[in-house]
């Protein structure tokens, strides 16, 4: 390597130059004060690109937006691009959301946004660097399916001991999982991969049984569940999605799919997720559809269904209190649309 002009101080072509984001943000890097930089030793740092695919991307504002890593050492807080556009004199308030940041590889981050995070999204990882895992905060529960190169990738199979779908463990591109009650998405993204989230059209439904959680798993677990609730409506259980359960005494939460999209249909999928919601409701009511336990309350996007109100986690209603879609959130935050 040759310089026309001064030669630097330190000419390693294997090496990184990176801006200051938390004490220790990348590995291998030495503090450079007078540079307001860290120079590193270190190849296994890229760029995670991520925007909103929705159609008020240039008009929505979901900034500032924080990432953060597991451990604490990486703080990164990220505003929309300039406003370029101009209505004569004033500005036009219009930004692309999308959002560029440089990351360590191989590590966990959370991404969490200001704004109610858009419904459709595409992240992508650029750079030779490894797989990182991705959280993702949502302020209400949803459905939603993440596709690598077009294809829909299932979340991982169901965690027994936990109670909720198995953990990422960043084996492959697109493995993912949400986490019902806490309302997190995380899924893999791997360099020269692209990972879509889209949001699916869905009631978020809950049921009370009367039984213990070693009972409940003791007679087929989520497995028996969902089996027994996609023949007594007639659905193929691949549109059950089961996000948690937990004791009180057991309450299961799960997702029922529509079949039809809002995007091609949206009176069309209105219509069948009100009739799916009468169709359990008739179900449980009439005692025809069988847990394997008395139902003792059944809810439907937070509104009692059916018996008495379930507890939500920690105490209390979740039909009065609770992180369910509700018919009176705001106008991004409805069932038809979920984000």
């Amino acid at each position: 390597m040759t310089f026309s002009g001064t030669t630097p101080s330190n000419t390693d072509s294997e090496g990184t130059i990176t801006y200051a984001l938390g004490d220790e943000p990348f590995y291998n890097c030495d503090h450079k004060e007078d540079w307001n930089a860290w120079q590193c030793s270190n190849t296994d740092i890229g760029v995670l690109y991520f925007e909103s695919l929705d159609g008020d991307t240039y008009d929505r504002s979901i900034q500032p937006i924080y990432i953060t890593d597991d451990n604490g050492s990486y703080t990164n807080k990220l505003n929309s691009m300039m406003d370029h556009v101009w209505d004569g004199f004033y500005t036009g308030q219009t930004r692309l959301s999308r959002f560029p940041a440089q990351i360590q590889g191989g590590k966990d981050y959370t991404l969490r946004m200001t704004g109610t995070p858009p419904g459709k999204m595409r992240y992508a990882l650029r750079g030779d660097m490894t797989a990182i895992k991705l959280r993702i905060p949502y302020p209400n529960a949803g459905s939603y399916q993440i596709k690598v190169n077009g294809k829909v990738v299932p979340q991982n199979e169901w965690d027994e001991v936990n109670g909720e779908p198995g953990a990422v463990t960043k084996k492959s591109c697109g493995e993912n999982r949400f986490v019902g009650v806490l309302n997190i998405l995380e899924f893999t993204l791997d360099a020269g991969c692209e990972v879509y989230v889209e949001p699916r059209d869905a009631i978020q439904t809950k049921v009370r049984m009367e039984w213990t959680l070693d009972e409940f798993y003791a007679d087929g677990g989520t497995t028996r569940f969902v089996d027994r609730l996609a023949a007594s409506l007639g659905i193929d259980r691949s549109r059950i999605k089961t996000v948690a359960v937990y004791e009180g005494s057991v309450i299961v939460d799960f997702f029922i799919e529509a079949e039809t999209s809002s995007d091609e249909d949206s009176s069309g999928a209105t219509a069948e997720l009100s009739k799916l919601t009468a169709a359990i409701t008739e179900a449980v009511v009439s005692g025809s559809i069988d847990f394997g336990a008395p139902v003792l309350g059944l809810e439907g996007n937070g509104e009692l269904l059916a018996g008495d109100p379930i507890p939500a986690v920690g105490g209390g209603s979740s039909s009065s209190n609770s992180n369910a879609i509700r018919k009176d959130d705001n106008i991004w935050d409805r069932y038809v649309r979920v984000q």
